[in-house]
């Protein structure tokens, strides 16, 4: 299917490539496919990445972001923002409480639409804390991986997106595998299987189109151990009995990872390179 290569940059500027082997079906192909297009509108990836466990971002500085992001936010908010229950949060040790983190996401969701819904508000202040506020949140879910770790992309042209067909949905999978390059999530909301493990008070919003944006994952994770109980719940959720294969759950992989690094290895590559490169080059 051809090579790909991410380049990452350390802060002072010297660039570094991680090579992906692509997969050889569909969704690996449209994802190709939209990153090129979008490279003729003259986009490109931001250097911001988002890194997921690995103890590479103490919980303690992610609680700190959160509570910053939150005093900005809030007073501009006032009909969302609830001062009994997040005031609470200044009491909450640093391992945060995953009760306060489905409230904090749920006024990150509403705020996000009431901010950038139909009109859309250009104040990049606040898309900034918004989503510092939810990068933050997912962080510190994610520090029960200790040293296993996930790395999230970000492209400046995110909102260009293509349709997933119901026939691809069999390709995502309710695991992530150490080494895989995947599709991003890339809609406002969550998915089926972080709605059923978090206990999100919202519904949940399938993930029926793919972005330029992907994760590298460097875990792995059985995300759902028995699926009995998640079936259970989705049959709840639509009244009837659901196939996995019916539905987009999970995470969709799209490159396999080239090289014999080991995983201590990429740790210290991401804190030597916590920047990602313009743009992602392809190779037949």
């Amino acid at each position: 299917m051809g090579l790909v290569r991410i380049p990452f940059l350390t802060a002072d500027g010297k660039e570094d490539y991680l090579d992906y082997e692509l997969l050889d079906h569909s969704l690996a192909n449209k994802w190709q496919s939209l990153v090129k297009k979008t490279y003729l509108l003259g986009a490109s990836y931001l250097p911001d990445l988002t890194i997921h466990g690995g103890n590479i971002i103490p919980v303690a500085e992610l609680v700190s972001r959160i509570a910053a992001s939150l005093s900005y936010l809030t007073p501009k908010f006032p009909e969302i923002y609830r001062e009994d229950i997040f005031t609470e949060f200044r009491s909450l040790k640093p391992s945060a409480d995953q009760n306060f983190l489905n409230l904090a996401h749920v006024f990150f969701e509403k705020a996000y639409h009431d901010a950038f819904g139909d009109k859309g508000i250009a104040d990049p202040e606040m898309g900034a804390q918004l989503r510092t506020l939810n990068t933050s949140i997912h962080q510190i879910e994610s520090s029960y991986m200790g040293n296993e770790f996930l790395v999230n992309s970000r492209h400046s042209l995110g909102e260009i997106k293509m349709k997933i067909e119901p026939a691809e949905y069999a390709l995502f999978h309710p695991e992530r595998q150490w080494g895989y390059l995947y599709l991003n999530y890339c809609h406002i909301g969550e998915s089926y299987i972080s709605v059923w493990l978090n206990n999100y008070p919202v519904e949940p919003v399938p993930q029926t189109e793919l972005s330029s944006d992907v994760f590298l994952s460097f875990i792995t994770e059985k995300v759902i151990e028995s699926p009995a109980p998640f079936l259970e719940w989705l049959e709840n959720h639509y009244g009837k009995k659901i196939s996995l294969k019916e539905i987009p759950v999970g995470f969709a992989p799209i490159g396999k990872i080239s090289g014999n690094r080991t995983h201590e290895e990429f740790r210290e590559f991401f804190q030597s390179h916590p920047e990602m490169g313009r743009r992602i080059i392809f190779s037949s």
